[in-house]
């Protein structure tokens, strides 16, 4: 019977050191370092017109990088900072002729303060929910048709947004301290832009602000990996 009872304890102290291993990694103390990288592809296509010249519509890729650290202030809860880089396309000039195209694309750099609560779903696999403050600031020249086969620069923008996040995502363990995320950034958010635009040729600099709530909007898939360090 005495034997029976020390078996009894010790396979309880292997499962429950079992589950401190698969868990210790979100618990208070932890710290994540790492980050995600998402891209959203638009291939070139062609429309095809009866009597005149196809349309080559060109792609364009809009990406998005965020090295990432964070710290467990509870068990399941982090808070963090994220570095924001991207590229995203504003939108596309149409030549004079109709059929040449230039993407107007923006470089954007900022900063986020992020809150993530962690909930487990399966055996090392979490969902979670982030809420993020932002703050970035990107720039770009706009295009405008030069005649009927190319274009020129137009309007120089500058601008900067504070934005509101929700971003839902899943994380998986691929071992104690690696796992991988899969996320939508950008669900839900309301962002205040603030543009300053120089008018081509005219040296006079317009600035405006103007605050939108969007579900969806500038959805981007992001894939992550991130090293957990714990005691």
């Amino acid at each position: 019977m005495k034997i029976t009872i020390l078996k009894m304890i010790a396979v309880a102290g292997i499962v429950t050191g079992s589950v401190f291993t698969s868990n210790a990694q979100i618990t208070k103390g932890s710290l994540m370092l790492g980050g995600s990288f998402g891209a959203n592809i638009t291939m070139e296509s062609t429309n095809k017109l009866t009597g005149s010249s196809d349309i080559v519509n060109k792609g364009y890729t809009e990406w998005n990088l965020s090295p990432t650290i964070g710290y467990f202030i509870s068990n399941g809860l982090a808070m963090g900072l994220s570095l924001e880089v991207n590229s995203i396309k504003i939108r596309t000039a149409t030549s004079g002729n109709g059929r040449y195209q230039k993407h107007v694309m923006s470089n954007n750099l900022g900063v986020a303060l992020f809150a993530r609560k962690y909930k487990e779903i399966l055996k090392n696999t979490y969902f979670y929910t982030e809420g993020s403050l932002s703050y970035v600031k990107g720039s770009f020249t706009d295009q405008q048709a030069d005649g009927l086969t190319s274009f020129e620069d137009g309007d120089k923008v500058d601008y900067s947004n504070i934005g509101v996040n929700i971003t839902p995502g899943i994380a998986y363990f691929i071992s104690p301290k690696l796992g991988i995320d899969f996320a939508l950034n950008n669900l839900l958010g309301y962002n205040l832009t603030t543009n300053k635009i120089k008018y081509q040729g005219i040296d006079v600099t317009n600035e405006t602000s103007f605050g939108s709530f969007n579900v969806g909007a500038g959805l981007t898939p992001t894939l992550g990996l991130f090293y957990y360090i714990y005691k």
